[in-house]
């Protein structure tokens, strides 16, 4: 949920606020700027699945849902740092490389409850059976 609170609040005054005002072409600015506003509903949205996944108890209904946010997290964090593996110019790696972490961390966090709760499931199920 924070990374989703620091791409809305944040975000735009580095990122979205300057796309009006500069010399590219009208379609890609428009288009950069649409996609700001998609990867934010997107953020927005499944910081909110994660929050409803955490406080259900069906575990299982929700697992697949975790899995998938956790991953298209990794993914648009791997996105921005392979850009910046790519990037030429004076300090655009420095820009672009917070990105991945804010994105990769809650990600992987999201991938290792999912781990921790299938491994405890099957250790309850063992112990069930003995």
């Amino acid at each position: 949920m924070c990374t989703a609170i620091l791409h809305v609040a944040g975000g735009p005054s580095q990122y979205a606020t300057p796309l009006p005002s500069s010399n590219v072409d009208e379609g890609v600015r428009l288009g950069l700027l649409a996609a700001w506003h998609m990867s934010s509903v997107a953020i927005c949205l499944s910081a909110g699945a994660l929050v409803w996944a955490a406080t259900r108890r069906q575990v299982l209904e929700s697992r697949a849902m975790v899995l998938f946010v956790g991953l298209m997290w990794i993914g648009f964090g791997l996105c921005f740092f392979f850009v910046a593996l790519t990037a030429t110019g004076d300090g655009l790696v420095a820009k672009l490389i917070g990105q991945p972490i804010q994105l990769i961390s809650p990600g992987t966090l999201a991938l290792a409850s999912q781990i921790h709760r299938a491994s405890s499931e099957s250790g309850a199920t063992a112990e069930a059976a003995t």
